[in-house]
């Protein structure tokens, strides 16, 4: 009885200091889990007709659903940048000293994309404005990363690696699951 009762004290005391460490441990690596956030982020450069770029330029960026604008000014290099914007369609609208102002047609933001707007403004006086109405397809040469909004079911994705795999003429067994 004596030999089970030190053996009791024994593992008591084990299980108490390996509680005791696995919670301290726990604490110390604790990371937080973030979600994927549905925002993306508006940049460019402001360039004047030779080209060269434009500093200081008053830079609006509207969301055409709720019309909220984020205004920001572009640096010494004609960059300029809003972050954090939500999902959906936008315009920007530059104006500067000496120049027409200029407005964007709409462009499409999706999640974690950098939409990369380029402007280039005219000479003119700040009473003229010019629209622009057509914009070339945005392609995402910031971010290396993809992101969707939709759902891919799962019978377009095993067609898919079925034409994959029959291509490299591997057969497979036919899946059940998803």
């Amino acid at each position: 009885m004596a030999i089970l009762e030190g053996f009791l004290k024994r593992f008591n005391k084990g299980l108490l200091l390996y509680s005791v460490l696995a919670a301290t441990l726990s604490a110390f690596c604790w990371t937080p889990a973030y979600g994927q956030d549905a925002t993306g982020r508006v940049t460019g450069i402001i360039y004047d007709p030779s080209g060269a770029t434009i500093a200081d330029a008053h830079v609006t960026v509207t969301s055409v659903a709720t019309k909220i604008s984020r205004e920001t000014s572009s640096d010494a290099t004609g960059f300029y940048q809003v972050l954090a914007l939500p999902v959906g369609y936008y315009t920007v609208s530059v104006e500067h000293q000496g120049f027409r102002s200029v407005t964007t047609a709409q462009s499409k933001l999706e999640i974690n994309q950098t939409l990369k707007i380029d402007i280039k403004m005219e000479v003119g006086a700040a009473t003229e404005s010019v629209t622009v109405e057509a914009t070339t397809g945005t392609v995402e040469t910031i971010n290396p990363t993809l992101g969707s909004t939709g759902f891919r079911p799962c019978r377009t994705r095993h067609a898919s690696e079925r034409a994959q795999r029959a291509r490299f003429g591997v057969v497979a067994a036919r899946r059940v699951a998803c």
